[in-house]
């Protein structure tokens, strides 16, 4: 995969996602969860993460660097891999976080994915263990970086339809720690030969070089508790 992260495309496209208005209409390909129908506020807050997330896709396919062609895919998916945790972490470093919020986060996630099926000529798979490790990873260390560290850890997200189970978990736990503490927790021998198979340079795994004292003592626990609740396959 030869990729080179934009970050004034992701920033740019973090910014003007963040600001797509609840009134904006959208069909969900999924229904938002039971908890995201408690209220009117709750599920217009999921719609407009719904939209987010179309509008996120959309505007990567419709960039230069991918230019709306099938062989870049693998350049949308990295980018959706770099700007989601930018997304969440602006909206989960705020003094309180409400329902309200983690329904919008939701319906980001699925509104990406089901967006990205709505592209790609062979549906299906979007997200493996591999990109939810990253992305995990990244919200992880964004969060502790703005925050100087976090005391507890609660399901940012669960994994959206679309996402893929075999082997989801030990591979996303593996990307997690490796991204997370800068490479000091190696990547395991099937991990690697994954990665060689998709083309992925490990390097583009790694998250800030930051990040790496929020997985160690006193955080270490912490730590350990966001990769097994992130990386939990649970639909």
């Amino acid at each position: 995969m030869n990729i080179t992260t934009n970050i004034g495309f992701v920033l740019a496209v973090s910014s003007l996602v963040l600001v797509v208005s609840e009134s904006v209409a959208s069909a969900a390909c999924n229904p938002p969860p039971p908890e995201c129908l408690d209220t009117a506020r709750d599920t217009a807050g999921y719609n407009a993460g719904v939209s987010m997330g179309e509008s996120l896709v959309n505007q990567i396919w419709n960039s230069s660097a991918v230019g709306q062609n099938i062989d870049n895919w693998d350049i949308l998916k990295q980018q959706v891999d770099v700007t989601i945790p930018l997304l969440v972490t602006s909206a989960y470093k705020k003094p309180v976080v409400d329902q309200y919020t983690d329904c919008r986060i939701k319906g980001l996630l699925q509104g990406t994915v089901c967006q990205m099926n709505t592209l790609d000529p062979i549906p299906g798979c979007q997200l493996d263990g591999v990109d939810w490790g990253s992305i995990s990873a990244g919200v992880y260390c964004g969060l502790s970086v703005a925050l100087n560290g976090l005391a507890d850890v609660k399901p940012w997200g669960t994994p959206p339809a679309g996402t893929c189970g075999q082997n989801f978990e030990l591979y996303c736990s593996d990307v997690y720690r490796y991204g997370a503490t800068y490479g000091s927790n190696p990547l395991s021998t099937d991990v690697l030969n994954f990665l060689t198979t998709q083309g992925i340079d490990p390097a583009d795994l790694l998250q800030s070089l930051y990040c790496a004292p929020f997985t160690v003592s006193p955080f270490d626990v912490v730590f350990e508790d966001s990769v097994a609740i992130d990386c939990a396959y649970t639909l």
